[in-house]
């Protein structure tokens, strides 16, 4: 059994399954202008791992390939995204809005949650959707 998300990440899931389209946009537009993220997620995702390896304490965390794929699922449903598999933590670049909006998504959690607290993976999210605790950057 695994531990449920933290509070950051759950809140970022449930704010992901109702993204509009207008956010969608924004948030693909966030992303495809802040270098390239995926080998710095990348790298966090291997060093989570090896810390697993190492300490069998933390096998209980719920995982951040789960979280991050989870993201881009609800994002793929909201949007109207129909895919024939699950998809992963890491998608290739269809170059469409839903990946740059899922892709912002998953970074945003995998910063969020227990693996990480790298503040680039969550700076697209937070520039277009803010905080659970601080509400969007205009309001």
């Amino acid at each position: 059994m695994t531990d449920t998300p933290d509070p950051p990440v759950a809140a970022i899931l449930d704010r992901a399954a109702c993204l509009t389209a207008e956010e969608a946009l924004a948030l693909d537009a966030a992303l495809r202008q802040a270098p390239d993220l995926e080998p710095l997620a990348r790298m966090v995702m291997d060093d989570h791992q090896r810390d697993l390896n190492n300490w069998a304490m933390f096998d209980h965390w719920s995982h951040p390939w789960d979280e991050m794929a989870e993201a881009r699922v609800r994002v793929g449903l909201n949007l109207g995204v129909s895919t024939t598999h699950r998809p992963g933590a890491f998608e290739p670049d269809d170059r469409t809005v839903a990946w740059g909006a899922a892709t912002a998504a998953a970074d945003a959690v995998l910063g969020s949650g227990r693996a990480c607290a790298e503040p680039r993976l969550r700076e697209a999210w937070e520039h277009v959707i803010g905080t659970a605790d601080a509400g969007p950057p205009f309001a």
